[in-house]
């Protein structure tokens, strides 16, 4: 694992993620999740080729906040008519690990039918096997937080779990060390400190083989237009953008761009 700054709100998150696992190992053994996970479903495709006439995909943004209802939100969603979720429950709450985030997707991934994308942290097979026992399809790695090493490892352990690999990259660097690794999706924002120029820059090294996810929740209709126009094969839209007036039918211009 890579050193982070011990003020870092990441580093911080890391530890958390680290004791969380310590105990849901103490607790329940991986061969138990993996008897689990041997009992799902098969896991959906998401984002598995590149075609020419594919429409551009979106996937509505799920997450904790207070009165938090993700399966009430996740059917919203799917209403609306997005191609899949993805959800992101690896937060601090009061300085705490948020830590039903696996019991969330298990329960969204029973509640409805599109493809769920787990974009909490993975650090570890366990966490592989968590996902796929949960329902998941897709998982998030994230470079910036393993070596080489386990991230080669992992890609492997969820390959073999039959999950799609999104690779989140927040610079040229770890881009460049992700694409020996052959993703099938490259996913781009998201971070405090990123700038339209670097987003548009990043896109640009992404080979036309790999298809890309702009991972950052999209609030308005100007945020939308200028995803678009990236040439993306997904974006994602935040609840916020759900309610706005029109949905609907902005979804459905977003959805035919």
């Amino acid at each position: 694992m890579i050193v982070l700054n011990p003020t870092s709100h990441l580093d911080l998150l890391m530890t958390a993620k680290r004791a969380a696992l310590h105990h849901r190992r103490q607790r329940t053994p991986i061969e138990a999740i993996r008897a689990l996970a041997s009992m799902q479903k098969r896991p959906q495709p998401v984002l598995g080729t590149v075609t020419d006439d594919q429409h551009l995909q979106v996937f509505g943004f799920i997450t904790y906040r207070t009165a938090y209802d993700p399966v009430s939100l996740a059917v919203s969603f799917v209403r609306a008519g997005v191609d899949g979720l993805i959800m992101l429950n690896d937060v601090l709450v009061d300085g705490s690990l948020y830590t039903r985030g696996i019991n969330d997707q298990t329960l969204v991934s029973n509640a409805v039918k599109p493809p769920l994308i787990s974009s909490d942290y993975v650090l570890d097979e366990y966490h592989i096997v968590e996902a796929r026992a949960a329902g998941v399809s897709a998982v998030t790695l994230r470079p910036r937080t393993l070596s080489g090493d386990a991230l080669r490892s992992l890609v492997s352990l969820a390959q073999r779990n039959r999950l799609t690999v999104i690779m989140h990259v927040h610079d040229e660097v770890e881009l460049a060390g992700a694409m020996p690794l052959c993703p099938q999706v490259i996913a781009l924002g998201g971070s405090s400190d990123d700038t339209i120029e670097r987003l548009e820059y990043l896109r640009t090294a992404v080979p036309s083989s790999t298809q890309v996810l702009l991972s950052r929740p999209l609030d308005t209709p100007e945020d939308v237009e200028w995803a678009v126009s990236l040439h993306p094969a997904a974006i994602v839209i935040s609840e916020r953008f759900l309610l706005m007036p029109g949905a609907g039918d902005a979804l459905a211009w977003v959805r035919g761009a």
